[in-house]
């Protein structure tokens, strides 16, 4: 099981910056959304 741990430690790492990218994109794109959601009903209260 000893060559299987560098690949195992490779995976984890590759899978930890997809899953922060993904977050940071998530992050970004709800708080894009929530910009929208703002000037939306701001333009529709007034």
């Amino acid at each position: 099981m000893g060559s299987s741990s560098p690949e195992a430690n490779a995976l984890s790492r590759c899978s930890l910056e997809d899953w922060i990218n993904s977050g940071l994109v998530t992050i970004r794109s709800t708080s894009s959304l929530v910009a929208l959601r703002r000037t939306y009903s701001s333009s529709t209260t007034s």
